[in-house]
């Protein structure tokens, strides 16, 4: 398999060497497929957290079955007496899965589209920001880094976060959407803005965080409007009250809160995975690296030479890299919200953007002269990863009848290190809504109707 997908990078490549004016879209697609056709393997992962995952998307299916929205509540889990799981998980993931499920497929193969379409996504999404921002070729090439980035890499194929995994897909379609309303405004563009904020918001905790910080970042930056960036964001806040609200609120009761060792890469780990002459980001034991990439250091290198005028993206890499460094642990513990990011590792995120950014960035400024030899040099690039392109194990005796089996059995799905019923709770006592929850869910509620009321009125018009 890896061998046939050498081959057709190749192809893909030559294509781009020799037809330079090629048409840019069928390449993306193609190159985002190309990275997906492991998922093609029957049954779920080994390593990593794929079966965990389904697990939590069985469990949300079950409730929503049961008429119940927000689903809040995990039955079988924790010991198999139940606990409020999804009060403080991430939800999108599970919603996509559940959905794909309603429409007829298994619990693992919907996990499987949604790695597929989210990878498949992530570089459309950010080929159409870039390649606004920079140009087709520039595009293309940050689409590519994007795409094969080690921490993308390790976030889909080895540790299987699927919040991260959504989370490449909403970052660069937000920017894609902040240029164009900038650019020229209009009423449609703002509500799926806010929309797309608030999605992105229920997809991961951290990520979303540090996302939107960064996009705001980049509305002063490029735009001095962040007045209208606050404008944007705070209608999404109030659309997830009933999901950020009470996390904020019962934090405090769950053993989570308790973890406040944050785990920090070396520096070296972060220039060299030590595996495979640092061509493979996972160990023998399943172990994973938390590396930047041999050639995304190189672009940051080349950027530090040729850039001298916009350096946003330089200096977003530099900000990212020190903050995953143990170097920056003073803030760590200044900021209390960091604690539960659990690993610094997940600024690696937005070092994984601005590097993609950077690579557009330079080819904007060097295509004229050295066209072919950047294309071999992005070929190179994507084909060093190649023994990261999809898990190392599957396990095809593996079923959803298995899992659910386990699940109801108190296994391993009990999820005990991050438990959020407290083990004095009677196993006999009832879930209801607090005060509290009650009224984030009509803050929700009363923040998606004055925006439906608004997308009504847009319609009209």
């Amino acid at each position: 398999m890896a061998w046939v997908n050498i081959l057709l990078l190749t192809l893909l490549f030559s294509v781009v060497f020799f037809r330079p004016r090629f048409n840019y879209d069928r390449l993306v697609l193609f190159l985002g497929i190309l990275g997906i056709i492991s998922l093609l393997r029957p049954g779920p992962y080994g390593p990593g957290d794929f079966q965990a995952h389904t697990a939590l998307s069985m469990s949300l299916y079950d409730s929503l079955k049961a008429g119940i929205f927000p689903v809040r509540w995990a039955d079988h889990l924790c010991g198999g007496y139940g606990c409020p799981l999804f009060v403080f998980s991430y939800q999108t993931p599970y919603y996509l899965i559940s959905l794909f499920h309603q429409l007829g497929f298994s619990f693992i193969t919907g996990t499987k589209l949604l790695l597929a379409l989210t990878f498949v996504g992530s570089g459309i999404a950010m080929f159409s920001w870039a390649r606004r921002r920079f140009g087709s070729l520039a595009g293309f090439s940050s689409t590519a880094f994007y795409l094969y980035c080690p921490y993308h890499l390790v976030a889909v194929n080895f540790k299987v976060t699927v919040g991260e995994a959504v989370s490449f897909a909403l970052l660069p379609l937000l920017l894609y959407l902040t240029d164009k309303y900038f650019s020229k405004p209009s009423r449609k563009l703002q509500l799926l803005i806010i929309y797309l904020i608030a999605l992105f918001i229920l997809s991961h905790q951290a990520i979303s965080l540090i996302g939107i910080l960064f996009w705001l970042a980049y509305i002063f930056y490029y735009y001095r409007g962040i007045r209208v960036g606050l404008s944007l964001l705070l209608p999404a806040i109030g659309l997830t009250a009933f999901y950020w609200l009470p996390i904020f609120a019962y934090a405090k009761y769950i053993h989570q809160s308790q973890m406040i060792h944050i785990s920090y890469p070396s520096f070296t780990g972060l220039l060299f995975s030590p595996y495979r002459f640092g061509l493979l980001f996972q160990g023998p034991n399943a172990q994973l690296t938390d590396t930047i990439g041999i050639p995304q250091i190189l672009v940051v290198l080349l950027a530090l030479v040729f850039l001298k005028k916009d350096r946003f993206f330089l200096a977003v890499f530099f900000i990212t890299v020190y903050m995953t460094l143990k170097t920056s642990q003073p803030i760590w513990e200044l900021l209390p919200i960091l604690k539960n990011f659990q690993f610094s590792a997940r600024f690696l995120f937005l070092t994984a953007f601005s590097t993609s950014a950077l690579a557009g960035q330079l080819i904007q400024t060097l295509r004229s002269r050295y066209t072919p030899l950047i294309i071999f040099i992005i070929y190179l690039s994507v084909l060093i990863t190649a023994l990261n392109w999809g898990n190392r194990q599957t396990l095809p005796e593996v079923t959803d009848a298995t899992i659910r089996q386990t699940l109801s059995s108190r296994g391993d799905f009990n999820f005990t290190p991050i438990a959020d019923f407290p083990g004095w709770t009677p196993v006999d006592a009832k879930f209801v809504n607090t005060p509290l929850i009650s009224f984030a869910n009509i803050t929700s509620l009363v923040c998606f109707l004055l925006l439906l009321f608004r997308c009504l009125l847009h319609l009209k018009k």
